[in-house]
């Protein structure tokens, strides 16, 4: 498993959330390698690179984890993959102890919120998970504006949706805290006027999460928006 976990410690944040290459690229190593321990005998190690292919598989979006896509197969039952729920106890473990050895912010982020809505589901989880998507969220947004992939934006907002609806459940609220303001710092920038499906992604969410955000936080955006909206009208004339 040496070599799988060299692979996953190497991913670069930018690069996978810049191009679905590089994840494709991944699953696919980790599953031939999974089917090389499954041919030799191996089938643990088999078995532990699918609970990898698994927990990158999930969509994690607004603190949730589901599945990617869902069906019938061919006696008409329904199913979802991946599904946390076929997920065993020590899978989890396996997990926790990953967690425990990694330090790419990405996996640290993956596992960590897969194991938050776990049966070993704990608040050391969550704290872990918004820290992450808060860094991952800095980090994407450097980037963005030298960049042509609208990707990046998206996981902008979708790293500081999870970050923020994390961080709340938590007693110490200074990660909370240090999400919304990076969120509002964010949504407050309209100075690139190609980039403002962000401002409008998150002020969606904004308006959607109303208790974590009050009348003060939306002061001066409607002026923002108002102006944009005029210039944008006087351009197409």
């Amino acid at each position: 498993m040496k070599d799988i976990y060299e692979k996953l410690e190497q991913i670069n944040i930018i690069e996978l959330n810049s191009t679905f290459s590089l994840d494709r690229e991944i699953k696919k190593f980790i599953g031939e390698k999974g089917k090389e321990y499954y041919e030799s005998g191996d089938e643990q190690k088999g078995k532990l690179c699918q609970i990898e292919i698994d927990t990158l598989n999930f969509t994690t979006k607004s603190d949730t984890i589901s599945y990617t896509f869902s069906g019938t197969d061919s006696e008409g039952n329904p199913f979802e993959y991946p599904n946390i729920k076929l997920f065993k106890d020590e899978d989890f473990v396996y997990l926790i102890k990953r967690l425990g050895e990694t330090t790419n912010k990405y996996l640290k982020a993956r596992y960590s919120h897969v194991l938050w809505h776990s049966t070993k589901k704990n608040l050391d989880y969550a704290k872990t998970a918004s820290e992450s998507y808060l860094e991952i969220a800095k980090i994407l947004y450097q980037e963005i504006f030298g960049s042509d992939s609208k990707s990046l934006g998206i996981h902008v907002i979708n790293n500081l949706e999870n970050a923020v609806l994390i961080s709340s459940k938590l007693k110490n609220k200074s990660i909370f805290e240090s999400a919304k303001d990076f969120l509002l710092q964010v949504v407050s920038d309209f100075s690139h006027k190609n980039k403002l499906y962000l401002n409008t992604g998150l002020l969606f969410f904004m308006l959607d999460q109303k208790k974590f955000f009050k009348r003060n936080d939306f002061q001066g955006l409607e002026i923002k928006i108002y102006k944009i909206a005029q210039e944008k009208m006087t351009s197409e004339k």
